[in-house]
């Protein structure tokens, strides 16, 4: 069985679009991932939903769901965002705007908590050429990268 490392983008589609009245079955789905400790992500998830995404009802249901659903970065996991910045075109990971208002910047944890304990990292992003963005980085580093839909397909969700 996979693990899933959540994105922010994945965590706000299923809090923003899947109306728990209109797909009940998602949702016992999903908090029975949530609740085995199968599907989590990372601090800097956290307050990125914090923000100015306001999902903070969401990060409040997700810890009730798995108290470590959000971890804070281990010693191992941090060295590894350092072998992502080690490659100077995975600096475009750092978003200028983010930096300058000190916004949290989640995607290099993310990746560095995904490849340090075998797990999938689930995210809306899609792969562009040339580009900074999580399948990219995902791809160079041999990390699994999928989207919410591929998650549902790989657990054979059907609705």
């Amino acid at each position: 069985m996979t693990d899933y490392c959540l994105d922010t983008n994945t965590l706000s589609q299923i809090y923003r679009f899947y109306y728990r009245d209109r797909f009940p079955s998602f949702w016992v789905r999903f908090h029975s991932v949530v609740g085995s400790g199968r599907a989590s992500s990372v601090s800097e998830v956290e307050a990125e939903l914090r923000g100015p995404v306001g999902l903070s009802s969401a990060v409040q249901e997700l810890r009730q769901l798995n108290q470590g659903f959000f971890s804070v970065p281990s010693a191992v996991e941090q060295d590894f965002v350092g072998e992502i910045f080690g490659i100077p075109h995975f600096l475009g990971l750092l978003n200028a705007k983010a930096i300058a208002k000190g916004t949290p910047v989640a995607d290099p944890f993310l990746i560095a908590k995904a490849a340090t304990m075998g797990m999938c990292v689930v995210t809306e992003e899609v792969l562009r050429p040339n580009a900074a963005r999580i399948p990219n980085v995902c791809g160079h580093f041999g990390i699994q990268c999928i989207n919410l839909e591929q998650l549902m397909e790989r657990e054979g969700w059907r609705f």
